[in-house]
């Protein structure tokens, strides 16, 4: 048996990203860039007016004042989207609509609401103007050949309208991985007309695939499987060689029924640990063969939904091309004591609520490993070190953020 901070090194050490999946603009949301991106073209790529108002040439208004207005004859007007096919010139004026592009002759744009209109196509000005005022100058933000976006970037709205201003039609980012889930056990049921003494309802690979539609991964789910050497195998032949990541569910502790660990190593999977003095998780499995990897969670569905949480989640996240893919720490203040025993690290639900300067932790509803009521009310969960044994009331203690309502 090893220590939650070996287990978690070794996940380290095995993990990778996933290769590169050209996509859709649209479909690339909340995904991680693969590659870094560069202009196409200067961004802006023309000169074009902050507003509306004129365009026109700052030499003919260097000394205008209220008492020595300027007089310009407007000669054309310029709606966005079209191209000037007029200069300029002495004493001339365009009128030019915000975004449109900004005419050869003219090194600046006065507001409509700072003229006033002297006769019929002429314009009275009588603020002083500086130069480049009111225009967005081409290439002020990129210009061609410029890094837009750095590989590893997450694409959130904002990047997205920005690649969408450069045109970019398909973004490369990191591939989603196959998943595929496999709830085992013969004690488990679906379907409440098949409930009879000794049954009870599958409930793990809901958790499970609600959790992996979280990072936007939509798992294959099988049924339960029974407690069936030869039907367990098949399905495992078949999942190993679909998926990137297999999760199994039950059978990987020491009871006369739990087939799992036996069967993988039939299949060639290389166990890279078993056994994680942990509470709740402790027969938590984790083998690879080739490209795939194998996670073995409890059956009791708190503790696979927390193994998950702090070891298949973080895998998943790194092949999707994120780098900070364990659950985010805090310190928090208890607001009562707790005891455990000494030899295995524990993993409390809880919720954490700011109050003033400090943020306070509470243990909520029952920890066993087979509750799950309390996952309803957790936003994080307190981690007990190994070697503790009681902890005082107020006393600083560190939680991770469970991601649906805490942090990711």
């Amino acid at each position: 048996m090893i220590s939650v901070q070996e287990a978690k090194d070794i996940l380290s050490r095995e993990m990778r990203v996933g290769p590169k999946d050209p996509v859709p603009l649209r479909q690339s949301y909340d995904r991680v860039l693969a590659e870094d991106l560069y202009a196409p073209w200067d961004s802006p790529p023309f000169a074009s007016s902050a507003m509306d108002g004129y365009a026109l040439r700052i030499e003919d208004v260097h000394n205008v004042s209220e008492g020595r207005p300027v007089f310009l004859k407007v000669i054309d007007v310029l709606p966005a989207g079209v191209q000037p096919s007029k200069k300029i010139g002495e004493g001339e004026t365009i009128r030019i609509m915000t975004g449109a592009m900004i005419p050869e002759g003219a090194t600046a744009v006065v507001a409509q609401e700072d003229v006033s209109q002297a006769e019929e196509n002429k314009i009275k000005i009588i603020r002083k103007i500086l130069v480049q005022c009111h225009i967005r100058q081409q290439g002020e933000e990129l210009k061609k050949g410029d890094c837009a976006l750095r590989r590893g970037t997450h694409l959130n709205a904002g990047t997205l309208g920005f690649l969408a201003s450069l045109g970019f039609q398909e973004i490369p980012v990191f591939a989603s991985p196959r998943v595929s889930v496999l709830p085992t056990g013969s004690e488990l049921i679906t379907d409440p007309k098949d409930w009879a003494p000794g049954k009870i309802f599958e409930s793990n690979s809901s958790a499970l695939e609600a959790a992996l539609k979280e990072i936007l991964i939509e798992p294959k789910i099988y049924s339960p499987i029974p407690d069936d050497a030869d039907i367990l195998l098949s399905h495992l032949k078949t999942a190993l060689t679909e998926s990137h990541c297999v999760i199994l569910t039950g059978g990987v502790s020491v009871g006369v029924f739990d087939l799992v660990k036996d069967l993988l190593l039939k299949l060639d999977v290389q166990l890279l640990f078993w056994k994680v003095s942990q509470k709740p998780g402790k027969p938590l499995y984790f083998g690879r063969r080739g490209n795939t990897f194998v996670f073995g969670l409890p059956g009791n569905p708190a503790a696979s939904l927390i193994c998950f949480y702090e070891y298949v989640r973080p895998l998943l996240l790194r092949w999707l091309g994120y780098q900070d893919v364990f659950l985010t720490e805090a310190r928090a203040r208890l607001t009562q004591p707790l005891y455990k025993k000494a030899g295995r690290t524990h993993f409390i639900r809880a919720l954490a609520v700011q109050r003033g300067d400090d943020l306070w932790v509470d243990p909520v509803g029952g920890q066993d490993s087979h509750l799950m009521q309390s996952f309803a009310e957790a936003n994080c969960l307190i981690v007990v070190p190994s070697e503790t044994t009681e902890l005082h009331r107020e006393e600083r203690v560190m939680i991770h953020w469970l991601p649906a309502r805490g942090m990711m």
